[in-house]
């Protein structure tokens, strides 16, 4: 989100290649040491990287509609970068209801969507990128990260209206996992336990995916 005279929001899926092996290298959130799950190298870049893509981000919304997209591939000190913005303010991934950015300013936490669960979590632009691109105030990323909050929905847990509903990987089961409930135990298969993310891996539920400013 930049200020101007008024706020803006934007969500943007970036990419570079990995120095060390040549695979694409997604930029899930602004940061300066990134892992490559390929050849499992700390890639470490210059922070200026990320204010070239906010910079470019910031012209595309000039000319952007709501919901549209535009890819840009730039390069910074030798590193191609490529990268899409699509104008949108924050939003669940998975069922695409709107964050309540209101309840959300200046916070540090995880959060799950009020619609169906889906986590998230957001946090204020670090001082870092803030000296590289002063009007960037809040990130939000479509996966938990380190921001406290267990995963908590903006509601309480009895308005959420649907648990998660999975099959066991290892027997077929039904699963039914709640808040309350993240991991569980098939009846009647002794020592058997499957949790949220060995379930919603094997069924691909699981994914990368891009953060919103």
């Amino acid at each position: 989100m930049t200020e101007d005279t008024h706020s803006r929001f934007c969500r943007i899926s970036a990419r570079i290649e990995c120095p060390h092996c040549g695979n694409p290298l997604p930029l899930s959130a602004p940061s300066q040491t990134v892992l490559c799950c390929e050849c499992l190298n700390n890639v470490v870049f210059d922070g200026h990287i990320w204010g070239k893509i906010f910079e470019q981000a910031d012209m595309m919304l000039e000319r952007l509609r709501v919901g549209a997209s535009e890819r840009e591939r730039i390069e910074v000190d030798g590193i191609a970068v490529s990268f899409e913005v699509t104008n949108m303010a924050p939003a669940c991934e998975k069922c695409a209801h709107p964050f309540n950015v209101e309840s959300l300013e200046n916070s540090e936490r995880n959060f799950a969507c009020p619609q169906c669960g889906d986590p998230a979590c957001t946090w204020p632009a670090p001082e870092w990128i803030k000296k590289i691109y002063p009007g960037l105030t809040q990130i939000y990323e479509v996966e938990p990260g380190n921001h406290g909050g267990d995963n908590q929905p903006l509601v309480s847990i009895s308005e959420v209206p649907r648990p998660v509903a999975l099959n066991c990987p290892s027997c077929a089961a039904n699963l039914k996992i709640t808040y309350e409930h993240k991991r569980v135990s098939v009846k009647n298969i002794s020592n058997h336990k499957a949790s949220l993310l060995e379930a919603a891996v094997a069924t691909g539920r699981l994914r990368r995916t891009p953060f919103s400013i």
